[in-house]
């Protein structure tokens, strides 16, 4: 479905084209979504390549699929790379839409997960304690990342005192 979407989207309104763009997005998450990680970090620098030419690469909009690229990094593994990523789009995003907007919190949580997967438990359990007192505020106690943070710091203390 995304590719004939991307196919007609290029056809018609060009391969820069902001719809054509976000379809090339959907197709690179839904690959990632299935574990086909290899063939989604490949959409993705291609279509955060092309995205940062045409919109600049402070654009709110080059946002998500940098996102996109650092939880698929993530997942397959290339943890170290992921950190340097997430980082960077933290830094991007706090400048660009605020320290506490929901896209940068949920990027603050996946961030926490990455020492977890080294072994840093005590760095993540830093970084989830300040995040749940920001998601709560700004999401609510029912909002479901504000359960999956408490549940998450719970886990990773729990793991410490083992």
């Amino acid at each position: 479905l995304f590719e004939t979407l991307i196919s007609d989207s290029t056809r018609l309104l060009g391969h820069d084209a902001a719809q054509t763009l976000e379809a090339r997005g959907g197709l690179a998450w839904c690959l990632s979504e299935m574990g086909n990680l290899q063939a989604s970090r490949g959409l993705l620098e291609q279509l955060l390549s092309d995205q940062e030419r045409v919109l600049g690469r402070e654009s709110p909009h080059a946002l998500n699929p940098r996102y996109q690229l650092a939880w698929c990094l993530s997942r397959a593994g290339a943890t170290l790379e992921a950190i340097a990523n997430f980082e960077q789009i933290l830094l991007d995003q706090i400048g660009a839409l605020g320290a506490r907007a929901p896209e940068t919190l949920a990027t603050r949580y996946d961030l926490a997960w990455c020492p977890r997967k080294l072994g840093n438990i005590s760095l993540t359990i830093e970084m989830l304690e300040p995040l749940l007192i920001d998601q709560v505020p700004v999401l609510g106690e029912a909002a479901p990342s504000s359960p999956l943070t408490k549940d998450l710091l719970q886990r990773t203390q729990s793991t410490r005192t083992i």
